[in-house]
């Protein structure tokens, strides 16, 4: 059994990754943050990507609380001894422990936390390719706010976040990878949840070549959600399939989008393929997204219809179009 006393004289130096704590002590990353947060204890260190540090001290920390839970303490007992024994004697109270020790004791039910965050928390748990403590968080968010909400502010944000920690050289290729495709799917299971409460089918994908699927994954859940049967196309979309998938397909809109310039410049040509679609099966074409926004000049050189510069935009739109082509 680890004394708090013994806790004293060890090394208090941030060093160890959330993965490297649970491999020593079985307590997993979801359970550090929730004692972290609910108690006010193990507060670590952060390295510059926002990552936790944890010391030799916090892990005997951490094996002290388990000891103790496992004999039957409770988590907010144990806390409060090891503030009170511990921090309190360093004279870190007053740091450490940001409410008075007398709610946690009682366990008063903690407000829902913010989405700020939930935002850190879902970036670290995907840099720690912690894909159950993610699943965790998310739903969370789900259960606390709308799914819109969701998207916009703790997704979308997070993964602009781990695209500019790639870009500066603070995180692998790999670990982006994993992060961004976990969240892809996600937002791609979010497409199909619910059934389709309205008439017609908007089929939705990226301009040839373009990669970039966040916006267009955003404008398939909401209108997925306003309950409109969406078709997602996904990336890079070749114009010379449109005429066989068209038919196989018959939406009454088509909406493809461009990140950047070249791909938009693709689009071009797009009314010689539609124009090979029978005349009842043909789409109405739509189109739009951040190389739009960004060279306007491009708007009058691709046929069809600009759908706005912002996703709400792009969704009144579309929804007017469909109900032009149902009249």
């Amino acid at each position: 059994m680890i004394e708090l006393d013994d806790l004293r004289e060890i090394s208090n130096e941030p060093t160890y990754n959330a993965k490297a704590v649970t491999m020593q002590t079985g307590v997993t990353p979801a359970t550090l943050r929730a004692w972290e947060r609910r108690y006010g204890i193990l507060l670590p260190d952060r390295t510059a990507g926002g990552h936790r540090l944890y010391s030799a001290r916090d892990i005997a920390a951490i094996k002290w609380l388990k000891e103790h839970i496992e004999q039957g303490m409770t988590i907010s007992r144990a806390s409060a001894l090891l503030q009170k024994q511990l921090y309190a004697a360093e004279g870190q109270a007053a740091q450490l422990v940001p409410q008075p020790l007398i709610p946690v004791l009682t366990e008063e039910p903690q407000a829902a936390r913010s989405m700020d965050a939930i935002k850190a928390d879902l970036y670290e748990a995907l840099v720690d390719f912690d894909e159950l403590t993610a699943d965790e968080i998310l739903s969370e968010a789900y259960s606390l706010h709308p799914i819109e909400l969701v998207c916009t502010d703790v997704i979308e944000p997070v993964l602009v976040k781990l695209g500019h920690a790639w870009a500066g050289g603070t995180l692998s290729i790999s670990t982006e990878h994993f992060a961004s495709n976990f969240l892809r799917r996600k937002l791609i299971a979010l497409i199909t949840d619910g059934p389709s409460t309205r008439h017609g089918t908007i089929a939705i994908g990226c301009a040839p070549t373009d990669l970039h699927e966040m916006g267009i994954l955003l404008l398939s859940i909401f209108l997925r959600r306003r309950g409109w049967h969406v078709v997602y196309l996904g990336q890079a979309v070749p114009l010379e399939d449109l005429p066989v998938s068209m038919p196989d397909i018959k939406p009454n809109v088509l909406v493809l989008a461009s990140t950047v310039i070249d791909s938009a410049r693709l689009l071009k040509p797009i009314q010689a393929f539609l124009d090979q679609v029978p005349p009842d099966q043909r789409p109405i074409f739509a189109y739009g997204g951040p190389a739009f926004n960004d060279h306007p000049e491009l708007r009058a050189e691709v046929p069809g219809v600009f759908l706005g510069e912002t996703v709400q935009a792009g969704l009144t739109m579309i929804e007017q179009l469909m109900s032009e082509r149902k009249k």
